[in-house]
């Protein structure tokens, strides 16, 4: 729970039927949101009903059931375009059958509206 808590990334855990077990305090603040998981499962489809490009993304997370490394969607947070860097990973049981999985993620855009400055050559020199 203190290693979720500390990321700097959002951080959603769900399980195979699509119910958000847990948030951390980043993804809570990138999505605007005040939800406390209350010890039930709560349907990621109502949890995170304001933001359907994330949803599908959660989606084809599950549906995938292999790893889906560094991708990007726009999403609309109060009313403001956002590009959102995510990956996601499987969750498997012992016997490697698939309970769940974690969705990592990141604003990107303030990343992405800026140009990339060169490395002087004498950054590197000493």
């Amino acid at each position: 729970e203190a290693i979720l808590n500390s990321l700097l990334a959002g951080v959603l855990v769900l399980d195979s039927s699509e119910n958000l077990l847990k948030i951390n305090p980043r993804a809570k603040q990138i999505l605007l949101m005040d939800y406390e998981p209350a010890g039930k499962p709560l349907p990621a489809a109502r949890a995170l009903a304001a933001y359907p490009q994330l949803l599908a993304a959660l989606k084809e997370a599950i549906a995938s059931s292999a790893p889906i490394t560094r991708k990007e969607l726009n999403l609309s947070i109060a009313g403001q375009n956002r590009l959102i860097g995510y990956s996601s990973m499987p969750i498997l049981d012992k016997d490697k059958k698939n309970i769940g999985f974690v969705f990592l993620f990141q604003d990107i855009t303030d990343f992405a509206a800026t140009p990339e400055k060169p490395i002087s050559s004498a950054a590197i020199d000493h």
